[in-house]
């Protein structure tokens, strides 16, 4: 470039704005490709971060699925035991209720007799 100042002729301006042009040219399309190469880093990037999204509500629809069937099988399967021992629970009040009347028929009988 300092080859073109030694003399201010037709042909050396004439060769300083082309250089210029050319300079003015690579610097644009590095410009460009940035924002390209930019434009696709980003686009990229918001693919994974949606795809990963995507995976974490799947994931974690998953697990509310499988949080709720374990809870309706607990409660399910404590309804079953609260009510079996209630069944138990009846069945020995009657028992008793049986062996009440067994002893007082018992004990009419021993002082009647």
């Amino acid at each position: 470039m300092t080859a073109h100042f030694n003399s201010f002729t037709p042909e050396a301006m004439s060769a300083l704005r082309h250089q210029l042009d050319e300079k003015a040219q690579r610097r644009s399309e590095f410009i460009s490709n940035s924002c390209k190469h930019t434009s696709t880093m980003l686009a990229g990037f918001r693919k994974h971060q949606n795809d990963a999204e995507a995976q974490r509500r799947e994931r974690a629809a998953r697990e509310a699925d499988r949080r709720r069937q374990f809870m309706s099988r607990l409660r399910s399967r404590v309804h079953s035991l609260l009510d079996r021992f209630e069944m138990k629970r009846k069945e020995r009040a009657e028992d008793l209720q049986e062996m009440n009347h067994e002893f007082r028929s018992a004990s009419e009988s021993f002082r009647a007799g």
